[in-house]
């Protein structure tokens, strides 16, 4: 099951180079910081692999384990 999810939607047109994250976490996980830290790794993670070109979404794949 589940805990909880994340991605990045690429803005459009002059907001081209920019992108929205949208998430859902699961209630019984809220309150941990699950979130914060995930939104935290796939923000750095989309600046660092450059994930941008041509004004494009190249790569949004991101995976994680979460421990109890």
């Amino acid at each position: 099951m589940a805990a909880g999810g994340i991605g990045l939607v690429p803005g459009q047109d002059v907001h081209a180079r920019t992108a929205h994250i949208g998430y859902w976490l699961g209630e019984p996980r809220w309150g941990r910081g699950i979130m914060t830290a995930a939104v935290r790794r796939l923000s750095g993670h989309a600046m660092r692999r450059r994930m941008w070109k041509d004004g494009q979404l190249t790569d949004c794949m991101l995976y994680a384990k979460v421990k109890d």
